[in-house]
């Protein structure tokens, strides 16, 4: 009876030895299935990793500042893809848009179904089994498909096919966003309501700049104002110096006073350069109004 018990065991041993041995490669096979979607959604920053095949350079960051980024997923053998690549085209000359396109297959693929064509400041192709890996990742399909990022890189839009109604409304929202990108924004402060005759007040404008850009301390940054005679101001010009920046932000603040009586307007005219983030020096100009009333000095 021990023999048998022993003969048991040993039985018992060498089964859950084979059990487990078969066992491992369904693990291990397990453990080489492709990893889930990376996590993509509207709002979200993007980072697509690093792709080392381009066929020219590599995206460049300054070049795509205060642009909208379109990722283009497409392939070879897709139809819509070379339909679409023309309506990519179009959108590039449009301005202010970087494109960074996909292309599944070879180098000789993504000559193909380039829509950068070696535009300065256009954008960049990246090709080969990286961009394979990423698109399943994405699941982008076989495209087209595209990812809309802002200026602030977060992704505005996901589309996924190359239904018309689709890349319609693709193309509409890169308009949309391309058509929100300020490059400044203006502040005006002057008299809240009236003053009285003969009162100083002060005309201020404030100018701040985009994140991607910076003032040119170089360029002729001024404001002018022009008013009727009853004013009396401490110059209607400031520039160079008397024009204040600080980081990002210019204010240039006059102060006068009017001596007649009745409804009164300013106007003011502004010029700056900017340095953009490649190397290029843009001009900002606009003009802002004031509009109050003057009234007699209570006796």
């Amino acid at each position: 009876m021990k023999n048998a018990r022993l003969m048991f065991s040993a039985l018992a041993t060498t089964l859950l030895c084979v059990a487990t041995a078969q066992a491992q490669p369904r693990a291990n096979a397990a453990n080489r299935q492709p990893p889930p979607p990376m996590p993509l959604g509207v709002g979200q920053p993007w980072n697509a990793g690093a792709l080392p095949q381009w066929l020219g350079d590599p995206p460049v960051a300054n070049d795509a500042a205060g642009k909208v980024t379109m990722h283009w997923f497409c392939g070879p053998r897709v139809a819509t893809c070379k339909d679409d690549l023309a309506r990519v085209l179009n959108l590039r000359e449009v301005g202010k848009i970087y494109v960074i396109a996909y292309i599944n297959g070879s180098k000789r693929d993504a000559m193909k179904l380039d829509p950068v064509r070696d535009a300065v400041g256009g954008g960049a192709v990246a090709f080969g089994p990286k961009v394979t890996k990423l698109m399943a990742q994405y699941g982008m399909g076989t495209g087209p498909s595209a990812v809309l990022v802002d200026v602030d890189g977060n992704v505005a839009l996901i589309t996924n096919g190359g239904e018309p109604e689709k890349l319609d409304a693709r193309d509409k929202k890169v308009n949309d966003l391309v058509a929100a990108i300020k490059e400044f924004t203006v502040a005006t402060a002057g008299p809240k309501g009236s003053v009285k005759t003969g009162e100083r007040f002060e005309l201020k404008v404030a100018i701040d700049l985009a994140p991607w850009l910076t003032f040119n301390r170089k360029a002729i940054n001024e404001l002018t104002l022009t008013v009727s005679p009853d004013f009396k101001c401490d110059t209607l010009a400031l520039k160079g110096d008397k024009v204040q920046i600080d980081g990002r932000k210019l204010t240039a603040t006059i102060g006068c006073a009017v001596n007649g009586k009745g409804s009164y307007e300013a106007r003011g005219n502004f010029r700056f350069g900017y340095d953009n983030p490649n190397g290029t020096t843009g001009l900002g100009t606009d003009s802002v109004g004031w509009k109050f009333d003057v009234v007699a000095e209570s006796k």
